[in-house]
């Protein structure tokens, strides 16, 4: 089940980019799934919210499926949005 966090950081952010006219692989830009991965990596390298990576060796189709893996996130909305855009601003080494 995906948390809260994860799907409300990933539309703000595709909602964004719809307003501004930045989002769309046919016309240049990021598409709407590369911006849900640069959310989700954001999730994750963030140290205020730190969302755990699920290990590749549960993907292979092979073995037991992992766990369900408990994690919440405990800053609103916004704050993960401004902290989104000052990560891939500032921090982010492109």
């Amino acid at each position: 089940e995906l948390a809260p966090a994860v799907q409300e950081l990933g539309l703000l952010v595709k909602l964004w980019a719809k307003g501004e006219g930045v989002c769309g692989a046919p016309q240049g830009y990021l598409s709407s799934y590369s911006l849900t991965l640069m959310a989700i990596y954001f999730l994750q390298v963030d140290p205020h919210v730190k969302m755990p990576c699920l290990q590749t060796r549960h993907f292979t189709g092979r073995g037991r499926a992992p766990q369900q893996v408990q994690w919440s996130c405990q800053l609103p909305s916004a704050a993960l949005l401004f902290r989104f855009f000052s990560f891939f601003d500032a921090q982010f080494q492109w």
